[in-house]
């Protein structure tokens, strides 16, 4: 996915149980906030 290539990391893994697309979108903007 493009969040992989936008920072680099695999935000999926800690995106499991959650939706593909949501679940990294919340991810990656808590991830870049905090």
């Amino acid at each position: 996915m493009f969040y992989r290539l936008l920072h680099g990391k695999d935000y999926r893994v800690e995106a499991i149980g959650l939706n593909p697309g949501i679940g990294c979108i919340k991810n990656f903007i808590f991830t870049e906030v905090y």
